[in-house]
């Protein structure tokens, strides 16, 4: 029973990492290139309507990152020297960097697009803005994808030591299969 608040927290972590590198891939792959080829009014107006709805869901899948890899990590503690606690570290380490990247780059960039939609005045480097927001898009998606795979890799480890926990639980002298030889079920 002292394993189910684990794996709940280690199913929410790679599920919402998960949740946000397919976000992240959707936006740097398919809506950028819409997005590249739209009109500056469609374009503001995509802002005016899109980050409302966006933001709320991008901050609470930020803190569910954040919280599932640090309850997996403080679970986890006595782990701490395995390859699974450094690939949740690095995960974790990954979606950091990513909310500062998204905080310090792209967000002053929807700032910017957001007032200019609102006021109704044309930025004049509204292109070079477009285009860093697409070169932001693409660093997001690297960034999350390492991510993802880190979590990933961190899940593999935790199921191959909770695999050998189990073999070596039902076989405790470490010889595969020499109890089920020797005693009758």
């Amino acid at each position: 029973m002292a394993q189910l608040p684990l794996r709940i927290c280690i199913f929410i972590c790679v599920l919402s990492i998960g949740l946000f590198a397919g976000f992240v891939l959707y936006f740097a792959t398919f809506a950028s290139q819409v997005l590249a080829r739209m009109p500056l009014e469609q374009y503001l107006e995509f802002y005016r309507v899109a980050e409302p709805l966006f933001e709320p869901k991008v901050r609470l899948i930020y803190l569910t990152m954040i919280g599932s890899a640090i309850c997996w990590l403080i679970l986890r503690s006595r782990k701490w020297r395995s390859f699974e606690f450094i690939c949740v570290v690095s995960a974790l380490f990954c979606v950091l960097d990513e909310i500062i990247l998204s905080y310090q780059g792209h967000y002053k960039i929807n700032v910017i697009l957001r007032e200019a939609g609102r006021t109704g005045t044309i930025p004049s480097q509204w292109l070079s803005l477009r285009e860093e927001w697409t070169q932001f898009m693409f660093i997001h998606l690297l960034i999350v994808t390492a991510g993802f795979i880190l979590i990933l890799m961190a899940l593999y480890f935790y199921l191959e030591g909770e695999r050998k926990t189990s073999v070596e639980t039902k076989n405790p002298g470490g010889h595969p299969g020499l109890n089920s030889l020797f005693h009758r079920h």
